[in-house]
């Protein structure tokens, strides 16, 4: 069982494979479930083949490329006033962006990542075994391989 109060500085998830992890939008789930346990300034890596892209259609590419800075596209989907379909996904990985940085494992362009406020990662075990390094001891890593189905619990 993993802890809501139990806060970790790497999170390592998925969207639980096919046909849940077709495209970014439904990957934004398994971020943010693990955004609900990861420290602030941690880093979440998560594992999704978006094979159908970001996805092209509805409005959460539009949404997540509108400006260059997290804090701007908040700003904008914060507003009473706008009332765009795909906005509650945009806000859910905003949210995660703002506590973590977030790097993904997968089929997307670099360039398409990268405008979503992400980082692409080409060797996840050799990406999360740096980031462990870098830390300077032995963090503690919560795995949540089934992503939007594991929900962290009160103690």
């Amino acid at each position: 069982m993993i802890s809501r109060e139990t806060k970790y500085p790497i999170v390592i998830t998925t969207n639980s494979g096919y046909p849940l992890d077709q495209n970014l939008y439904q990957t934004v789930k398994g971020i943010s479930a693990a955004a609900l346990i990861i420290e602030n300034g941690g880093t979440i890596f998560v594992a999704s083949e978006c094979s159908r892209g970001i996805p092209d259609d509805g409005n959460f590419a539009d949404i997540m490329m509108s400006h260059d800075k997290i804090d701007a596209i908040d700003k904008m989907i914060s507003d009473d006033k706008y009332h765009v379909m795909d906005r509650w996904q945009a806000q859910k990985l905003i949210m995660a962006l703002k506590k973590a940085e977030v790097r993904i494992f997968t089929s997307l362009r670099k360039a398409d990542v990268e405008k979503c406020k992400m980082t692409k990662v080409e060797n996840l075990r050799d990406e999360i075994s740096a980031k462990i390094n870098s830390l300077g001891y032995r963090p503690r890593v919560a795995v949540m391989p089934r992503g939007p189905f594991t929900i962290p619990v009160p103690k």
